[in-house]
């Protein structure tokens, strides 16, 4: 069992990586990857956390799933998505990948209206919003996407950020 907080961080990390390049690439997270990412998690719990480390790492999983599932049935976030937050909550506490799913939310936003100016595409943001006013569905080929993976290891490297000590104090 290895015993180093900078060791889960990079292990949880990678993994938000991997998901975010292959997302960013193809704007899809591919199964295949997922099945890869999936071993290396579980040998990555088993060597820093020992055997009794996987049941804890699988609630948090769990809760990930239970946490990520609304999301992506209203559309938020692709099954792609929703597999890689499985994935790195399994690597990470509870608590923090709760914390980090929450925090990838504002991340989304912020990442969605920079994509919205940078493609000036203002106006369909704008008529998006009127729709919703009045609680129709826009049309699918106005509504703006972003890779929801990128948003989530935002969302992650806040968490570690805001923990006590925060990631300098981790890597030293």
């Amino acid at each position: 069992m290895i015993s180093a907080p900078w060791a889960e961080f990079l292990l949880t990390t990678l993994i938000l990586a991997v998901g975010v390049g292959d997302d960013l690439r193809s704007r899809k997270i591919h199964n295949k990857l997922i099945l890869f990412l999936l071993p290396v998690a579980l040998i990555g719990t088993i060597l820093l956390k020992g055997f009794s480390g996987i049941l804890t790492s699988g609630l948090s999983a769990l809760l990930a799933c239970i946490m990520g599932v609304p999301l992506y049935l209203t559309k938020i976030v692709g099954g792609g998505d929703l597999k890689l937050l499985v994935v790195f909550a399994f690597t990470a506490s509870w608590m923090d990948a709760g914390l980090s799913l929450l925090y990838a939310l504002p991340w989304a936003l912020l990442l969605g209206v920079f994509k919205i100016v940078l493609d000036k595409k203002f106006r369909d943001f704008i008529a998006n919003l009127i729709f919703l006013t009045k609680f129709q569905k826009p049309e699918l080929s106005t509504l703006h996407t972003i890779p929801f993976s990128l948003a989530l290891l935002f969302g992650w490297l806040t968490c570690v950020s805001l923990k006590r000590g925060g990631l300098l104090e981790m890597l030293y």
